[in-house]
């Protein structure tokens, strides 16, 4: 639950023991660069991992390092039913890879639903829009997207006709903002990809 996460994050110190009892929370560890003073980033991750079962042991749950499985059959399990409880995907990573600093040597394997939406309007100049305000099919609801790369951000100032007003919608992370309203006609359409994340965005891929 990220709200929830969030609440206790902003917590004050007169709040913080409070919430603890609560919104009790789980910390899931997936690495471990030290020990004892030792680096252990050069150690391949088969390693790294061994040591962080053994350190966390003797505490167990709500300190626990993640699920972790080598058996195909278990991931692909994983991978098709967890979604439902709030877990976006996997991470893979090879078993005899070392830990690099600000680069990424694993894979991100998210669930998605790619679909379109129709653009209501827009946050930011309509000339240079950074987000677009979508209506989904099925939901009344506008939604703000996700920021937008500089290629979408581009082709949606060929595309999005002069706004006619102002509306708000309200941004994940955010709030409500203000956005400038666009005509109902003519229609235009995006191809949008909603993650299945805590932070459910929704990303517009390309003009359609």
């Amino acid at each position: 639950d990220f709200a929830a996460v969030q609440r206790r994050a902003a917590a004050t110190r007169a709040r913080a023991a409070v919430l603890a009892r609560t919104l009790p929370a789980s910390y899931a560890a997936f690495d471990v660069l030290a020990q004892g003073g030792a680096d252990c980033r050069p150690l391949p991750y088969e390693e790294r991992r061994a040591r962080l079962v053994r350190l966390l042991a003797p505490w167990g749950p709500p300190l626990q390092a993640v699920p972790s499985t080598t058996d195909r059959d278990l991931a692909l399990t994983w991978y098709e039913t967890l979604p439902a409880t709030g877990v976006e995907g996997l991470v893979v990573k090879r078993l005899d890879g070392a830990y690099r600093g600000g680069s990424r040597a694993w894979l991100k394997l998210r669930h998605s639903d790619t679909r379109d939406a129709v653009v209501v309007g827009c946050t930011g100049h309509p000339a240079r829009p950074q987000a677009l305000v979508l209506a989904l099919p099925g939901d009344g609801t506008p939604v703000v997207s996700s920021p937008l790369s500089p290629a979408v951000r581009s082709a949606a100032a060929r595309a999005l006709p002069a706004p006619v007003g102002e509306g708000v919608a309200t941004a994940i992370g955010i709030g409500d903002v203000t956005y400038a309203a666009l005509p109902a006609e003519p229609v235009v359409l995006v191809e949008v990809r909603q993650n299945t994340t805590r932070h459910a965005t929704a990303v517009v891929v390309r003009f359609r």
